[in-house]
């Protein structure tokens, strides 16, 4: 097969597991090749048992199917990161962040970090594949910063009209609960049904039964929350909500949320000029990064050759 544009293909690679092949190896077949990189039928599979696993998802046949696109553009994705990453040779990023990440991980599991590997051996999946998927995430922002760290100018004056905005602004601090579901699980009967079952039963039963989300091992609470910290998406909608409000769906790059007001309260403080015209700078920076990456990524993906076999 030819070249295949990423944002626009249909896959149709079929993973044909029963109960009885989920905790075994299957035949490792080529599925896609990236580059001169390849991508096996044992990697989609590691993927996708993984992708269930960490979000709470029961591992059957239909959850499995919903999940393989998702769990091959993935792949796809970090493959392509990757040849970049060794172009430029980038070795260096956070351990830190690695590390926090596998415990938040962990945590959303009720487990710790040997426990997470215990999951993980138990389910016939491989540990270090998943520990090096966020490793090329990290490694990703290194080589995008040292690339573009020297075009992240920030106008001064549209920090200090951002400061002189927020300044004058009352602060509203929110404590929040929300219900995450995969954007790929979404449809409108979906979020009917979840409703149904916050009218009926309460929102912290729904969580229960739909989020995928960390908080829900906290009964989807996620506390308080300062107005100035929400994106502008977030703000918009919560500001015309009452307390035991629910909102309507709020659509993310990979899931789907429904927020609830729990309390809401009123700081009006006196924030330190300082601390937020760095928070602020530091903001428009990650922003101006994040369109760095997203550019150079879609650039990639124009010049990579992708084909499925």
């Amino acid at each position: 097969m030819g070249k295949i544009s990423i944002k626009f293909c249909i896959v149709f690679f079929l993973i044909n597991f029963n109960t009885a092949h989920l905790k075994s190896q299957i035949n490792n077949a080529i599925v896609v090749k990236v580059g001169n990189a390849l991508i096996t039928s044992i990697d989609v599979q590691n993927e996708i048992i993984t992708n269930l696993i960490l979000n709470k998802l029961d591992i059957t046949q239909a959850n499995i199917d919903d999940n393989k696109n998702y769990a091959i553009k993935n792949l796809i994705n970090k493959t392509i990161k990757r040849i970049e990453i060794n172009k430029y040779n980038v070795k260096d990023y956070s351990k830190k962040d690695l590390n926090n990440y596998i415990t938040l991980t962990a945590k959303k599991l009720n487990v710790d970090k040997s426990g997470l590997k215990k999951i993980f051996k138990e389910n016939n999946i491989n540990f270090d594949l998943f520990v090096s998927g966020y490793e090329t995430d990290l490694l990703w922002n290194t080589l995008i910063y040292s690339i573009y760290k020297n075009q992240v100018n920030i106008n001064i004056i549209d920090v200090e009209n951002e400061i002189e905005k927020q300044k004058n602004d009352k602060n509203f601090d929110y404590n929040l609960s929300e219900i995450e579901i995969l954007k790929n699980d979404y449809s409108e009967g979906k979020i009917k049904e979840i409703l149904e079952v916050v009218k009926n039963n309460g929102f912290e039963v729904a969580v229960q039964k739909y989020s995928i989300s960390k908080s829900a091992n906290n009964k989807g609470v996620i506390g308080w929350v300062s107005g100035k910290s929400l994106t502008e998406q977030y703000l918009k909608l919560i500001k015309k909500m009452s307390i035991n409000d629910i909102s309507t769906p709020i659509f993310n790059e990979k899931s789907v949320t429904i927020l609830k007001i729990n309390e809401i309260k009123n700081t009006d403080k006196v924030t330190e000029l300082e601390k937020l015209k760095e928070r602020i700078t530091n903001e428009k920076k990650e922003a101006k990064l994040g369109l760095f990456s997203r550019s150079h990524y879609s650039n990639l993906e124009n010049t990579i050759s992708v084909n499925f076999k």
